[in-house]
């Protein structure tokens, strides 16, 4: 189940940066004279899509390690039944 909603949001990471990086493309060819209000809009595009798609792999980034930690430190339910029985 966290592999699969850490691939989504792999993918929505992606499809951010293409997207982002696309729409850009799309307006800097629809305006010939580019002026400096287009550019800008431009540059925060581009920019914004980067600076999104490297904070959603980041959260990936350490949801993937939250989920490496938990599995190495579980104990399995028999060793936890023993401990219980113990005390």
């Amino acid at each position: 189940m966290e592999e699969r909603a850490i691939g989504i949001l792999k993918g929505c990471a992606w499809l951010n940066l293409v997207v982002g990086i696309a729409l850009a493309i799309f307006v800097w060819m629809s305006q010939k004279p580019a002026g400096p209000i287009v550019m800008m809009g431009i540059v925060y595009a581009v920019a914004g899509s980067i600076i999104g798609w490297a904070l959603l792999l980041v959260v990936c980034s350490i949801a993937e390690s939250l989920i490496e930690i938990r599995n190495s430190t579980a104990q399995p339910l028999k060793s936890r039944l023993l401990d219980r029985e113990l005390r």
